[in-house]
């Protein structure tokens, strides 16, 4: 479809979900969370933001029943009906768990919506005018298409879907003589061993990546090993960092174990601490020329404690937006309004609703 129709179906669809629930004010109402799960994990940082404090979270898993998450209790299914009616707001990145829990909830006349509904209805003029600033059609047409996708509750058709992410855009790929590359979220390496593929192994400055996970860490190490040897690359010049990155330099609590889903998070989710740091104190007179993250919702706050660093530099910024749906509005326009200057593209690269991540670059880079 052409990406400005892409976009008045978006625009329409947006306008029906803002009327559904114009009527709905977290504030006053009462309401829970249905799904305890790694997707009500990934959006604690946007319902922190937005001031979404449920009374409760509801999960089918027995397990999790009377147990608490990120602070609150979870109940039974069951319980819901001796609590006089809550809204409930379906959290789930299962599209067939998430229609058999609103089929259930019709049945007993409980009013509920999704996440993703939520944020999209109640920012929609913010979705709109961040369709308007793509610098390219094809963004446009992801964008719109993603979001359309997350209301309908419908995973991306091929056609929106593309290879390559964090090195798809040809600036992207660019790549000098002392070029700086920090790697957030780096996981077991595999973008490293992209990066010194596009460089030949020879024309950049430094890489510093950044991995909590003690298991991720040490396949991370075994990695640059390797690439040290396959390109003669002088030791210290891939400096590995075993930690998180978020707004503050602290130690946080830290869920592990997860593969590449580890992160820091609530104390009730696993008793591990890591180190974090804010990149403004990490390196406070650094040099970075391209930033990739991926680090399971705190790319809004790693971006708040790298303000002074990207203000100096202008990196290119590669950063996932799909971990919540306020990311889709929230990081974006955080970017903006550094008036740095920058153009954004968005790609999609799962055929899931994970992988979405925004391109910011200047016309200089």
């Amino acid at each position: 479809m052409h990406p400005m129709k892409k976009k008045k179906e978006m625009k329409a669809a947006l306008a029906e979900i803002s009327s559904k629930i114009d009527d709905i004010d977290l504030n006053t109402c009462r309401y829970v969370i249905w799904g305890a799960g790694n997707t009500a994990s990934l959006c604690q940082e946007s319902f922190r933001r937005h001031n979404i404090d449920p009374l409760c979270y509801i999960d089918g898993n027995v397990e999790k029943q009377k147990t608490l998450f990120h602070g609150h209790r979870v109940r039974s299914p069951d319980d819901i009906d001796s609590m006089g009616g809550p809204l409930v707001l379906i959290s789930s990145g299962n599209v067939g768990f998430t229609e058999e829990i609103r089929t259930k909830l019709n049945k007993k006349g409980l009013r509920n919506i999704t996440v993703d509904e939520y944020f999209f209805g109640k920012n929609a003029d913010r979705l709109i005018r961040i369709a308007d600033m793509l610098h390219d059609a094809e963004s446009v047409n992801v964008f719109c298409s993603m979001i359309l996708n997350r209301l309908n509750n419908k995973f991306p058709d091929a056609g929106i879907i593309s290879d390559n992410p964090y090195f798809i855009l040809p600036n992207f790929r660019k790549i000098s003589a002392g070029d700086v590359f920090v790697n957030m979220g780096a996981y077991i390496g595999e973008e490293i061993e992209k990066y010194l593929e596009y460089c030949d192994g020879k024309d950049f400055g430094k890489i510093i990546s950044f991995e909590p996970d003690a298991n991720n860490f040490a396949e991370l190490k075994s990695l640059v090993k390797k690439m040290n040897k396959k390109w003669n690359i002088e030791e210290g010049k891939i400096q590995n960092v075993m930690a998180a990155v978020s707004d503050a330099t602290k130690t946080s609590s830290f869920r592990s174990g997860q593969g590449p889903h580890s992160s820091i998070g609530d104390s009730d989710i696993d008793g591990s601490s890591v180190n974090v740091y804010a990149l403004d104190d990490f390196m406070p007179n650094g040099k970075i020329d391209l930033l990739k993250a991926d680090i399971e919702s705190f790319e809004l706050k790693m971006l708040h404690g790298a303000r002074n660093v990207i203000r100096r530099n202008a990196p290119k910024i590669a950063v996932c937006i799909y971990h919540s749906p306020a990311d889709y509005f929230d990081i974006i326009d955080y970017l903006d309004g550094l008036n740095i200057g920058y153009k954004f593209s968005v790609r999609h690269h799962l055929d899931t609703f994970s992988e979405t991540i925004l391109y910011a670059y200047t016309e200089e880079k």
